[in-house]
């Protein structure tokens, strides 16, 4: 039963991620070669900025979960007294800035045309004071449009920025993994400040009732209460006090992505403030409450944090990069051309040829495979975008050849 269990939930997994990069892949790499200008003049979060500042201090993620509007009043007394460093991630902002709480950043890395709509009040107020964070490969229609003063961190999904400036950060440049939430990405990136405690605030993942997301919020795409058919297929979890609630696969997939930082970053002290939220395997279940009375006892937030870090990025061997892959870009159309022309002459000898005389074509077209797979130009911006057919076509071959 139990071998059973696991085996389900790998392959949910592997499904999951083969929808995720079918969906995506396109997008990751366009969205870091659009943003890529902005990276170049915004401090990167995890080398620009004085870690000193977030070295032993609260930090608290903020999420959009149905509890989150329980905990306004305490997030506002934390606010107005600077005791912990307050991120909102997804769509926390929008209950945040309806009840006039101004987080000390947003982070974002959804790479959806759509994920600027997060934003909208925001952007429609000309809300300029609250920085944003963006993962590198989020929708640069978002970098384009946010008013404020904007930091990034490099993701996982942006193989660009990461060849590009690896020499320039000597080969130090620090990546965060892509994950199915904003909240595991903004954990990882607090990890790696050395920020402690890490509180949640709203992050439910799971339904509080018919409720999907805190009052106020609402999308086209997506409505604040949940229909039938998700009460149907909904999974059961337990809650932070192991009684039984429901949540859906992408809710569940997020809490268990998160257990796996929680278990890697041991020497963190997480604790869930979230009523009525999944249990988060690794964390504390804490009332914010009390977390405020017992913890956050005095000020400790510098709201000048994010102005006095600078990019450092090296720009000579930026450019140096640029002009390498600029070469390869080249290479790549000739290699592109040649293994064409190679495969038209292997179909047109099929016809005439004895089979074993093709085993020379096929040689040949090893050998020029070989050198347009390991063309950069290639691995750094077509790669990405194709892997799911290359990945399709790698098994087909593996069957073909045997």
């Amino acid at each position: 039963k139990g071998f059973i269990n696991d085996f389900k939930e790998h392959v949910r997994s592997q499904r999951s991620a083969l929808h995720t990069d079918l969906a995506f892949e396109k997008r990751w790499t366009f969205n870091s070669v659009m943003n890529f200008p902005e990276v170049l003049k915004t401090p990167n979060i995890l080398h620009d900025v004085d870690k000193d500042i977030f070295i032993d201090k609260p930090a608290i993620i903020v999420s959009a979960g149905p509890s989150l509007n329980e905990e306004l009043e305490n997030l506002r007394y934390i606010k107005e007294n600077g005791l912990a460093y307050i991120f909102a991630v997804g769509s926390a902002n929008k209950t945040l800035i309806k009840n006039n709480i101004y987080p000390d950043a947003v982070c974002t890395y959804d790479p959806q045309g759509r994920n600027v709509k997060v934003y909208e009040e925001i952007i429609s107020q000309g809300i300029d004071s609250i920085p944003m964070i963006f993962g590198s490969s989020v929708g640069f229609e978002t970098v384009e449009k946010y008013p404020g003063p904007k930091l990034h961190m490099i993701t996982s999904q942006d193989t660009v920025a990461a060849y590009i400036l690896q020499e320039a950060m000597q080969n130090k440049l620090e990546i965060v993994n892509d994950a199915p939430s904003i909240a595991v990405v903004t954990f990882q990136m607090l990890a790696k400040l050395h920020a402690n405690p890490i509180i949640f605030v709203g992050q439910n993942l799971a339904y509080k009732g018919d409720y999907f997301y805190s009052k106020g919020i609402e999308y086209d795409t997506r409505k604040n209460t949940i229909d039938e058919k998700e009460k149907q297929n909904a999974l059961i979890v337990k809650d932070v006090n192991g009684k039984e609630i429901r949540t859906n696969e992408t809710f569940n997939s997020m809490r268990i992505n998160l257990e796996s930082y929680i278990a890697i970053y041991k020497d963190i002290e997480v604790i869930n403030t979230t009523s009525g939220g999944a249990h988060i395997h690794g964390s504390k279940y804490i009332p914010l409450s009390e977390v405020i009375k017992d913890r956050l006892t005095e000020p400790i937030v510098n709201n000048e944090w994010y102005k006095i870090a600078t990019n450092q990025y090296n720009l000579a061997q930026v450019s140096a990069k640029l002009e390498e892959l600029d070469h390869s870009f080249k290479d790549y159309q000739k290699l592109l051309k040649s293994l064409v022309s190679l495969l038209r002459d292997i179909d047109e000898k099929s016809k005439v040829v004895n089979p074993t005389e093709l085993e020379r074509y096929f040689q040949d077209y090893d050998h020029e495979f070989k050198a347009f797979s390991n063309n950069l130009f290639f691995k750094t911006f077509i790669r990405p975008i194709v892997r799911v057919a290359m990945d399709i076509t790698n098994k087909k071959v593996q069957a073909v050849r045997f």
